[in-house]
């Protein structure tokens, strides 16, 4: 693995991933300058992260905005998280995302969402913070090729579906930038993009 993050964090994700999670961690510095360039992140900023893993993408974000919650449904990560986080902008919250009511979050501000999504089930996740009551100013997240393509799609395309029209119903989508499987450990067997 390239890339410039503490030999500590290899040495923990290489005996961690969970399959049954579909969990892959970034490890590629380039994507979170990528991220954040596309986020226009602001110090007035509130940010939802779902599924921080490592918090790699977290810390990034929290130099940069006022506040970060971010959602993590792994125990072993969470108590990693707690353990590893020196910066008071951050909370932390151990729940499955798909079945936590967003209500108690009790966030009264415009939010992003940025987030570097578990692929296996990314289309329920966005469809959930879409029909709830957040106030989502911008979203950025990172998801297989494939769905994001078919998010993007227009209707004379042969890969415009139900949830091309959800998301789009609600906001513009577009495909800002195509990340490969190398930019993660374990590498996944599938394109990413942002």
């Amino acid at each position: 693995m390239k890339s410039t993050f503490p030999k500590k964090y290899y040495d923990y994700i290489k005996s961690h991933p969970k399959k049954y999670l579909g969990q892959t961690f970034l490890i590629d510095k380039n994507i979170l300058n990528k991220i954040g360039e596309i986020s226009e992140l602001d110090p007035k900023d509130t940010v939802l992260e779902i599924g921080p893993g490592f918090g790699v993408l977290t810390s990034f974000i929290d130099s940069r905005v006022k506040k970060v919650i971010s959602i993590e449904k792994d125990k072993d990560l969470y108590d990693y998280l707690l353990q590893n986080n020196e910066s008071d902008n951050i909370s932390f919250i151990n729940a499955d995302f798909l079945n936590l009511d967003i209500q108690h979050l009790k966030i009264r501000d415009k939010l992003k969402i940025i987030s570097n999504l578990p692929y296996n089930v990314a289309s329920q996740i966005i469809i959930k913070f879409l029909e709830s009551s957040l106030k989502i100013e911008k979203a950025v997240i990172m998801i297989q090729k494939e769905m994001g393509e078919r998010i993007c799609s227009g209707p004379n395309s042969k890969i415009y579906g139900s949830i091309s029209i959800l998301v789009q119903s609600y906001m513009n989508a577009y495909i800002r930038h195509r990340v490969s499987p190398n930019s993660f450990w374990p590498k996944p067997k599938v394109d990413s993009v942002i």
